[in-house]
């Protein structure tokens, strides 16, 4: 039996197994099994190693979207929506059931981004609450015509009630 056959046999055969099958080129089952235990074993670390490199590859749990905006996952959902949830003691399966679109994988990832980064993330959080105040402001200041339109339309729904 060639090395290539030994290594695709004990890819099919469970180890313990290997031992019961005779070589097709009549060698005793002992010395089959010998070269077939061997081979799984050789594949069984390899899928070990295989197995803990992935499980050590860092996952990303939370990325800047196009705009600098930090987001979780492939979703729109802000990071900043799940750190103030976390701040006002919701757990994780409670945010879960609030960002539906969100695994609770997503969710314990971007509470151990922010726990990890909390001065880096709260600098973040207040620059992103500064910039909704200007954007508030101007919003105030120069208001939409749609907006204006939607103010009278009230008021004047408001003065008909009285």
């Amino acid at each position: 039996m060639s090395r290539i056959s030994a290594v695709g046999a004990a890819a099919l055969v469970p180890a313990g197994v290997a031992g019961l099958v005779a070589g097709a080129d009549g060698r005793a089952a002992g010395q089959q099994s010998h070269r077939l235990d061997g081979a799984a074993s050789v594949l069984r670390t390899l899928f070990a190693r295989r197995t803990i490199t992935h499980m050590l590859e860092a996952k990303t749990y939370v990325r800047a979207d196009e705009y600098g905006v930090l987001r979780i996952g492939d979703t729109r959902v802000s990071l900043d929506s799940v750190v103030y949830a976390f701040r006002q003691g919701h757990a994780p399966e409670g945010i879960r059931q609030q960002y539906s679109t969100l695994s609770l994988e997503e969710i314990y990832g971007a509470v151990a981004f922010y726990l990890a980064n909390r001065e880096e993330v709260d600098r973040y959080l207040q620059s992103q609450q500064q910039a909704w105040d200007q954007f508030r402001q101007q919003a105030e200041q120069q208001p939409h015509p749609v907006v204006e339109r939607l103010r009278a339309l009230q008021a004047a729904s408001w003065s008909e009630k009285r």
